[in-house]
């Protein structure tokens, strides 16, 4: 909304909200809102606030309403990593994949903590499928619509649900590369790992063997199976599993891929890249929890938010895409 403006000082264009995309940037020149000058002299009607009240109370109600469909998910500390959603009255719950803990536990909306099976993973949405033994379970209605309009107002669940705005048709973001966060070498014993910052999950010394099942004799193996232009195994964010050799025993672990180039911006999660299709919601930019659904007016499940691309910016996952991923 601020100016643009050339080495006199002489206003050129009117800066655009970029919304954390990639350069260049484009802004409106100044010659196209002079063109509409009038329009923007003319008059214009207020509308009444006691309106939009209304509809904010009725739709915070409906998403109050249907939070026996939300739940918790929780690690071993009882600390909450994210939300889970409930899909099927058998005990069927989606949740954004990058973020499970090693043992996932579901905390249901009336206490229960129940164990959950991780059941399939689809990294391509980052969305992971869980089973917990239970049945009887509440599930909202889901909205499958190809496009959501622009300015819909919407909920997002959370400790208390949080209002937002559609802010974008759907939209792609490319995939990002990931590293792991430490040196490598090639040495005589295989990858090992030559360096790596205090409290990494690695080591220095550790021998790199493989990465999701696949081997990691060389260093350009690993950039290949990384490699973006290619199929990755997992992109900027994604949680892995390796396979290591530390002091002659070999055992799994599992860690995030770190983003390879510029850092975050504030409010961005770890896995914000690789969507194909995602529609945006702009909200509270203290929203931090992700795998719980997005209501509308009515109660009825829109997607489920799956990244912060930046502050006070969500990206939710429509609901056709999710209710193949529980239903496949």
């Amino acid at each position: 909304g601020g100016g643009v403006f050339d080495s006199q000082g002489r206003m050129i264009a009117i800066l655009n909200p970029h919304l954390g995309l990639p350069w260049p940037h484009s802004n409106v020149r100044i010659e196209a809102l002079l063109s509409q000058s009038e329009d923007f002299q003319r008059p214009f009607t207020q509308a009444d606030t006691w309106q939009l009240t209304l509809l904010e109370t009725g739709i915070l109600t409906a998403a109050e309403a249907s939070r026996s469909t939300v739940v918790e998910m929780i690690d071993k500390d009882d600390r909450v990593v994210s939300l889970g959603t409930v899909v099927s009255s058998d005990g069927v719950i989606l949740t954004k994949a990058s973020l499970i803990a090693e043992k996932p536990i579901c905390r249901m909306s009336d206490g229960r903590k129940m164990p959950a099976t991780v059941k399939k993973v689809l990294r391509q949405h980052d969305l992971a499928v869980l089973k917990i033994q239970a049945t009887d379970l509440v599930t909202a209605e889901w909205l499958n619509r190809d496009e959501v309009s622009v300015g819909t107002l919407v909920t997002l669940s959370a400790t208390s649900p949080i209002l937002g705005v559609i802010a974008s048709p759907p939209l792609s973001f490319p995939r990002e590369r990931g590293v792991l966060g430490v040196n490598l070498k090639d040495g005589p014993g295989g990858l090992e790992v030559s360096k790596a910052p205090a409290g990494h999950a690695l080591q220095a010394g550790d021998i790199l063997m493989s990465i999701e099942g696949r081997s990691t004799a060389t260093r350009q193996s690993l950039v290949e199976l990384l490699d973006i232009t290619a199929d990755p195994v997992a992109v900027a964010g994604d949680k892995v599993r390796l396979v290591i050799m530390r002091d002659k025993k070999q055992f799994d672990l599992s860690l995030n891929l770190e983003l390879s180039t510029s850092p975050r911006l504030e409010g961005q999660s770890a896995r914000a890249s690789g969507f194909s299709r995602v529609f945006s919601v702009a909200t509270a930019p203290t929203f931090d929890t992700y795998g719980g659904p997005v209501y509308d007016v009515e109660g009825r499940m829109l997607g489920i938010a799956i990244a912060g691309r930046q502050k006070g910016w969500v990206l939710i996952v429509p609901a056709d895409i999710a209710m193949h991923a529980a239903a496949d």
